[in-house]
């Protein structure tokens, strides 16, 4: 479903019809250990709502904070998001896999880890860290 996945948003005039809700948290993970991070000192409050339904945005941020992150906490550490959102009213569900390390996949590889858009199910409960 293009309107999920978001592929080829900014050539369809198919994507004025959809409505996405999200919510992103971004995590460090090392080891077993989950660091929050608390990315609103990065972005205003428009660039964050902008990235958060957005998968690509989301990926290209990530590499960002990786970057940051570095700063504070030796490597190897991954990034990953917990996005939860919903299209047009559906039920909320998690958009991307939360295991997954955004900042180590390619931009052309994203659309791969995108999770299924499911009817009228929702996954919200596999979001605790």
């Amino acid at each position: 479903n293009v309107l999920w996945t978001g592929e080829g948003e900014r050539f369809s005039w198919l994507m004025k019809l959809a409505h996405i809700e999200s919510n992103v948290e971004f995590f460090a993970k090392k080891g077993r250990s989950l660091y929050p991070i608390p990315y609103s000192q990065f972005l205003t409050a428009k660039q964050s709502s902008e990235m958060a339904g957005h998968p690509q945005m989301i990926r290209q941020f990530a590499v960002y904070l990786r970057g940051r992150v570095r700063q504070h906490l030796e490597a190897p550490f991954e990034i990953r998001a917990r996005v939860v959102a919903s299209l047009n009213g559906r039920p909320r569900q998690l958009r991307l896999d939360p295991e997954l390390d955004l900042a180590s996949i390619s931009a052309s590889d994203l659309k791969n880890h995108i999770v299924p858009l499911e009817k009228g199910t929702t996954h919200v409960a596999q979001l605790a860290p």
